[in-house]
Order: structure tokens, then C-alpha cells, then sequence
């Protein structure tokens, strides 16, 4: 299964290193780049690491795979994701061992957010898609019902919200305007925000550190500011109509 973009902007967030760390597409997947150096790769929703002695600095015996046919294996480090300040250490442990990047014309590489000056639209939205359904229902036992729970407050919010899955991610538009998602990972819940870094959030719930996007995890066994995360959706929702009512 391809990478979702969704996640390799979970990566980025996690990490925290801002526009230091940035991605780039190679052979259908992603490439990180820490400082100009390749330090990771995204193929199949899991985080691969170059292997250098920063590994073993910091006591790590990641197992490792190919991360796409005919390729050398790569330790798996998709554990890190959840251990945020240590996927940063490791990372730029990982770009100092690496040489610095070779002078010429560098390729441009993004970072996971939408431009600024644009929506993110999708004309293909519509009222209920049967695809959302059975997209959640392949979520496992644990983490189907908090995704389920979470979109169905955000398809309720008004008559002008639509849906469809976006890169694997049950979304949510005002009309054909993306405002949030749900995404769920390995262990936990992100309930996302196409424009998050613009929300009020008093409570501090909101995770990331994208210029743009933002989103808040939930897992299991750990309580969420149900209050407040109610409180989100409704903002983002009246800031996209705001946003369409403007242009």
C-alpha cells in the first residue's frame, strides 16, 4: 500500500525540527531530508531509517527490511513515532554522522501543508461515501470506534458538509473544502485540522508543528478533553465557511 500523505506529515510533526526536515517524492514513496542530508524514508506507512552509528548511540536494535522490492534492508523505526524528543535526537544524531550534501542545483523538496494562499478542494466530495464505512471498519477493534466517534461529529456539524477519503483518510469538506480527517495509526487516533495552526486552543490539545496543519492524538486507554476536541471541530468548520463566504 502506498504511503498517505497524512503520514508523512505525522513524521514531520513529530520530529519538530520544522523546515529543517523536509520530504521528497522517490519511486512512489517519500524521502526525508534532514539539513539537505537523506536520513529516512516513508514506504508502506512505516519510518525507515539510514542505518548509521546513531542507532547505536543511542541504544537502539531496530529489526530490519527491504522498505520496497529489491531494495537493502533499513532498520524500522516506526516505534520512534510515539517517542517525539527521541525521533528528534536520532534524526539529527543520524544527519551528523552522514557527509554534507554535494554542491550544485538541489532538487525542491516540500514540506506536508497545504500552500497558504489556496483550499484544499475536492469537487468529488459527496453527502455520505460508502467508501468511509468500510474504510473505518478495517480499522482494528481498538481504534474503529474512536475514529468512528470522532467522524460522525464532524459529518454533523452542518448541511453543507460533504466527505470522501482523502489519501486513505476519512475527510471532511464544507462543500468540496477540506477542513478535518481522522487517520489512524499503529497505536493511537489523529483527529486532524487542514488549517489547525490557525485554531483557538486554549486547552492545549493541538499537536504539530506544521505552519498549517495540526491534530490531536488519541489512544485507547488515555482520556481526551472530549469538550474541548467538540470545541475544535466546531471552530474549523466555521472558519472554512468563513474562508469560502470570503472569496
Amino acid at each position: 500500500m502506498p504511503t498517505e500523505p497524512s503520514f508523512v506529515e505525522y513524521v514531520i510533526d513529530q520530529a519538530g525540527l520544522g523546515d529543517r526536515l523536509r520530504y521528497r517524492k522517490m519511486f512512489g514513496e517519500y524521502g526525508f531530508h534532514l539539513d539537505g542530508k537523506f536520513v529516512a524514508m516513508a514506504c508502506d506507512n512505516s519510518f525507515f531509517l539510514k542505518a548509521t552509528p546513531a542507532l547505536a548511540k543511542h541504544g537502539l536494535d531496530l529489526p530490519a527490511r527491504p522498505p520496497y522490492l529489491g531494495a537493502k534492508p533499513y532498520p524500522v523505526a516506526d516505534e520512534l513515532l510515539d517517542q517525539p524528543q527521541k525521533l528528534r535526537r536520532v534524526l539529527q544524531d543520524t544527519a551528523a554522522q552522514l557527509p554534507a550534501p554535494k554542491a550544485g542545483n538541489p532538487r525542491r523538496s516540500r514540506a506536508a501543508e497545504p500552500r497558504k494562499d489556496r483550499l484544499l478542494r475536492f469537487p468529488s466530495a459527496v453527502e455520505r461515501d460508502p467508501a468511509i464505512q468500510r474504510r473505518i471498519r478495517a480499522y482494528s477493534k481498538e481504534l474503529g470506534p474512536i475514529a468512528r466517534h470522532w467522524f460522525e461529529i464532524m459529518r454533523s456539524r452542518g448541511d453543507d458538509v460533504r466527505e470522501l477519503l482523502h489519501d486513505g483518510c476519512p475527510t471532511v469538506c464544507v462543500g468540496d473544502a477540506a477542513f478535518a480527517y481522522v487517520a489512524a495509526f499503529t497505536a493511537h487516533v489523529n483527529v486532524g485540522f487542514f488549517r489547525g495552526a490557525e485554531l483557538a486552543d486554549p486547552k492545549g490539545v493541538l499537536e504539530g508543528t506544521g505552519r498549517f496543519m495540526r491534530h490531536v492524538k488519541i489512544r485507547p486507554a488515555t482520556p481526551v478533553d472530549a469538550a474541548a476536541l467538540g470545541k475544535l471541530i466546531d471552530s474549523a468548520y466555521v472558519d472554512m465557511r468563513k474562508r469560502l463566504a470570503a472569496k
